[in-house]
């Protein structure tokens, strides 16, 4: 499985998604109600609110390609991110949770918990 990115794409200025479990943006009901944040579980509509841009990074600690390139996004999100409005949402294809948590350990962003592999799928399957 190799790393990557699927497309953003910007929203108009007046764009008004439709609304999708109990209100939350269009992109937070891509995942659960809960994500994982660098603290600990937070609450997706939240974490999603007023960004631009919300990019799915599928990776995983085992793929060559994909630890040569997480460096590299991490550099341009800790510059960008904030200032671009843009957040990304990892979702490992790590084999265990051990794998999961290192590698999660070296990203800045939110991810999809370990323990959602049926969301995992489903995403990987939308966007794969």
């Amino acid at each position: 499985s190799r790393s990557r990115l699927v497309r953003a794409q910007r929203l108009p200025q007046r764009f008004h998604p439709p609304r999708a479990r109990s209100e939350q943006p269009m992109a937070a009901a891509l995942f659960p109600e809960k994500i994982l944040g660098k603290n600990g579980l937070v609450d997706t509509a939240q974490a999603l609110e007023g960004k631009e841009y919300v990019m799915i990074y599928f990776s995983a600690h085992w793929c060559p390609p994909c630890r040569g390139f997480t460096p590299q996004l991490a550099k341009m999100y800790s510059e960008k991110a904030q200032e671009k409005n843009i957040e990304v949402i990892f979702v490992s294809s790590d084999r265990d949770e051990g794998g999961f948590q290192g590698y999660y350990g070296e990203m800045p962003w939110l991810a999809l918990p370990f323990s959602e592999s049926a969301k995992k799928q489903e995403l990987s399957q939308k966007f794969g």
